[in-house]
């Protein structure tokens, strides 16, 4: 059985795929997530307790990413329409 952190390396890797235009791997999540350590990512807002919401450059896209800090791992990629109006 994969863990939740395991699950959730899954589901950004799809998402990215799927609403970025391009397939973020194992290597590129953990820049993600270095980014976001390092206060180089804006950060939008606090979803609850463990989970924020990030704005970022990567691969030379504007993508914003749902983090979570208790795993630090990135969860998702947010679509479009709902990244501009976060």
């Amino acid at each position: 059985m994969t863990s939740k952190a395991g699950a959730q390396r899954i589901h950004f890797r799809r998402r990215s795929r799927e609403r970025a235009g391009f397939e973020i791997g194992r290597a590129g999540q953990d820049e993600i997530v270095a980014l976001i350590q390092k206060g180089k990512a804006t950060f939008l807002r606090r979803q609850s307790l463990r989970v924020t919401l990030w704005r970022l450059v990567y691969n030379g896209a504007e993508i914003v990413v749902v983090y979570d800090a208790n795993r630090k791992t990135v969860v998702t990629v947010l679509p479009g329409a709902a990244a501009a109006a976060s």
